[in-house]
């Protein structure tokens, strides 16, 4: 069990710095990297405004053509492909934005229950902010409010370029403030912003019923010790619902003799079978 927390913590950093490799922002008077591979988006939330990031972020990206009033077939290509195969996989173990709460989680043992209620809220947040707002106001809100672009883009473009700081108004304070908030959540509920605002998250989560990477759990030999929700970087029980939305399929609870991962089709064989 340590070795795979080992293993998936080196794949999370290997991640984060892969995504954001573009060190020489740090070292040239482009603050920006602008390359050809800024024009492809990765089913992670990475802000594109990060002086390091050689991705552009899906949200980012679903705004725009909001913006623009275009319908993102590129955008929703790369999720419904993504979430179609292994669903939420990505949010478990490539994301910049996990990896950082995951970290953040390490700071305390303590865990405040989320109630279920507000794990809706990301595909409100998808919607809503991401999609209609944008539409309707040609303004790009969920990028301006992100606690995660404020993170890995807002402050580290102030710190870099002496410029911004005279520009430096409410808006800015404000997402401080945002950030501060979510940060000290991280503490104490698993993954807070995966589960309640990531737009992201919010559509892969749509796909995690039907894709083809499932987690099945052996009711026969399941004693419910909840030993899988201990481990679980999203605080779920795998036993209430193998397929559930909320998980980031990061496979933790595979270290049960009674969950493990599999196909679609092999879940499937097993719900039809006559018990």
């Amino acid at each position: 069990m340590k070795r795979f927390f080992r293993y998936r913590f080196f794949v999370q950093l290997f991640s984060f710095l892969g995504l954001n490799s573009y060190f020489l922002a740090f070292f040239k008077s482009e603050k920006l990297y602008t390359g050809p591979l800024k024009s492809f988006s990765f089913p992670v939330l990475n802000c594109y405004a990060s002086p390091s990031a050689i991705f552009s972020c899906p949200a980012g990206s679903l705004q725009h053509f909001s913006i623009i009033k275009v319908f993102p077939f590129y955008i929703t290509g790369i999720f419904v492909l993504s979430g179609a195969i292994v669903g939420r996989f990505f949010c478990g173990w490539a994301c910049p934005f996990g990896f950082v709460q995951d970290l953040l989680k390490r700071l305390s043992k303590k865990r405040i229950v989320l109630p279920v209620i507000f794990t809706y809220g990301k595909y409100i947040f998808l919607i809503v902010l991401v999609v209609l707002i944008p539409l309707l106001t040609g303004e790009p809100w969920f990028c301006k409010l992100c606690p995660q672009g404020t993170l890995q883009a807002g402050i580290p473009q102030v710190l870099l370029r002496n410029e911004l700081k005279t520009l430096i108004g409410r808006l800015y304070w404000v997402k401080i403030m945002i950030l501060i908030f979510f940060v000290i959540g991280f503490v104490f509920i698993p993954r807070l912003f995966c589960r309640t605002i990531c737009p992201v998250g919010g559509f892969l989560a749509i796909f995690n019923r039907i894709s083809f990477l499932q987690i099945k759990v052996d009711s026969n030999k399941c004693n419910r010790c909840d030993k899988c929700r201990e481990v679980c970087p999203v605080d779920i029980s795998i036993y209430e619902d193998s397929s559930s939305p909320e998980c980031v399929r990061c496979l933790a609870c595979t270290f049960c003799p009674a969950v493990r991962a599999g196909s679609f089709i092999e879940n499937a064989a097993i719900r039809t079978s006559p018990q």
